[in-house]
């Protein structure tokens, strides 16, 4: 591309194929900036699912570029081209990164392989990879070293796995648009993608995390039944992990590694989280704590109206779980609960607004359990929709997650006069009880609950229910909250700062 833009994003599954938090935050951060250019580099699993864009596209976004890791390994990468000479520095290099004795030793080696294979031809392909001597050799070591008691064919399967997606990305390297600067809002692929640009053409990277993606890869994979695990009578289960799984691991590990210690500068969302980001190896210099943010204006006509809408329906109560509906939002505790209060014989219905189209089967568990539980008519599927109208009519929102970064939701909730009813992961307690001692002075907002705890979701719920006078002075809270600390015009300040100090003619 013969443009250059100041920021180039490099997002994984997220804007602007897919809604969710991460991306409504990237969508508003591209708004706030009209006088910043971006270009996109967008990591998915699919083609399919990137027909089309879930946002309008903003003018100052040059260019989307899209690359796709699981439609198949294209024809061209199964076809073995000649053993290049260049070939034997490469595999010198990828040998003493994977015999490396500490993931940041192997950083070094790391720069090595990605040196050694800017040099390798075009017709250097994965097939080479496992099919060349030197390819195979270094599999047959790798699994003496680590894993010599573990089944090799299923040793071999994972590591090819493994391998992939990361040499798919490696190929794609022209593709990604070149920036002033490289802002990536995850680790993983899209982070090592960012890292990789900015040493190759000496740019800054920022890492902005929502969710820690290296902690949400672990949990994911130690739940994996796609993963093969056979029985081991000698597994150690004071780590929870089995050999093939610990490869998974460690490589969104070391590829997290490669990411904080390349970056600039490196933000996330709340304590909790930056203390994660230093766990997994960020220099606690470099971490810094940016919140999300909105404009609370945008909201006055939820704040005025939600309480003329309430008054309308004396004893009669709703609720709304507004997200996508997919596992790690666990509707079905939300559920669970309904059924709790249902069977106190209150008055209350359950509105979960949100797409369902990310995990199909996922949703359509959740609505065979609102039909045996014979709750259709209480709780309803009512499709996405926009924030500002849901939050006219309800009495609390719910979250019921089993992680969260620091939800747009609960701010925008918060925005309309609403409550929240949450999970205690991410910031969410921070959101609920405030930051810091002026934050708490104001007061809590809502009620959190344990994680997987409906009958503490459904306490919290009758708390509502049985003296509303709370949803008015909790929504009062939230909204001053969101007033002092949650502003987007100083969160895009903050922004702002950090991208002049990457690039002086940036922000």
């Amino acid at each position: 591309m013969s443009t250059t833009a100041d920021i180039t994003l490099l997002l994984e599954g997220t804007y602007p194929y897919v809604r969710g938090g991460v991306s409504s935050c990237v969508h508003q951060l591209v708004r706030a900036m009209p006088d910043v250019t971006f270009s996109i580099f967008y990591i998915g699993s699919h083609r399919k699912l990137a027909q089309d864009p879930k946002y309008d596209i903003p003018k100052n976004v040059l260019a989307i570029e899209p690359v796709f890791l699981f439609d198949g390994i294209p024809p061209e990468e199964l076809v073995p081209g000649p053993y290049p000479k260049e070939a034997d520095a490469f595999y010198d290099a990828l040998e003493q990164l994977c015999l490396a004795k500490s993931q940041r030793e192997g950083i070094k080696h790391f720069w090595n392989v990605i040196q050694a294979h800017a040099t390798l031809p075009q017709n250097f392909t994965f097939a080479n990879l496992c099919r060349d001597r030197r390819g195979w050799d270094l599999l047959v070591t790798i699994y003496d070293h680590y894993m010599p008691d573990t089944s090799f064919v299923d040793y071999f399967w994972t590591a090819r796995f493994v391998l992939l997606p990361t040499w798919l990305l490696l190929r794609s390297l022209h593709k990604v648009p070149v920036g002033k600067t490289y802002l990536s809002l995850c680790t993983g692929y899209a982070g090592l993608m960012g890292a990789i640009c900015a040493k190759q053409q000496k740019r800054n990277l920022m890492i902005t995390e929502h969710g820690i993606y290296t902690k949400e890869r672990e949990e994911e994979i130690n739940r994996a039944e796609w993963i093969y695990e056979p029985d081991d009578p000698f597994f150690d289960y004071t780590t929870n992990w089995r050999k093939l799984k610990e490869l998974w691991i460690r490589s969104f590990q070391f590829t997290a590694l490669v990411g904080y210690e390349t970056a600039y500068s490196i933000t996330t969302l709340h304590e909790g989280n930056r203390n994660l980001q230093i766990e997994y190896g960020a220099a606690e210099h470099k971490t810094r704590i940016v919140p999300n943010g909105i404009n609370p204006q945008d909201f006055d006509e939820a704040l005025r109206v939600n309480p003329e809408n309430r008054r309308k329906r004396p004893g009669k109560f709703l609720f709304a779980f507004i997200g996508r509906v997919v596992p790690i939002k666990d509707v079905k505790t939300l559920i669970r609960a309904a059924q709790i209060v249902h069977s106190r014989r209150l008055d209350a219905e359950f509105l979960i607004y949100g797409p369902t189209e990310e995990d199909k089967e996922y949703a359509d568990e959740c609505r065979l359990m609102v039909e045996s539980l014979d709750l259709t008519t209480s709780v309803k599927f009512m499709g996405s929709g926009k924030p500002s109208t849901i939050l006219t009519d309800c009495d609390a929102v719910i979250l019921t997650s089993l992680s969260e970064g620091q939800p747009l939701v609960a701010l925008e909730a918060f925005a309309a006069g609403v409550p929240l009813i949450t999970t205690d992961v991410g910031s969410c307690r921070e959101l609920v009880f405030g930051r810091n001692a002026p934050d708490q002075a104001l007061g809590r907002a809502g009620f959190l609950t344990r994680i997987g705890a409906p009958t503490e979701t459904a306490d919290a719920i009758c708390k509502f229910i049985k003296d509303p006078a709370l949803i008015e002075t909790m929504g009062a809270v939230g909204r001053k909250r969101v007033e002092m600390v949650y502003q987007e015009k100083l969160v895009m300040s903050q922004y702002r700062a950090l991208f002049r100090s990457m690039h002086p003619e940036v922000g």
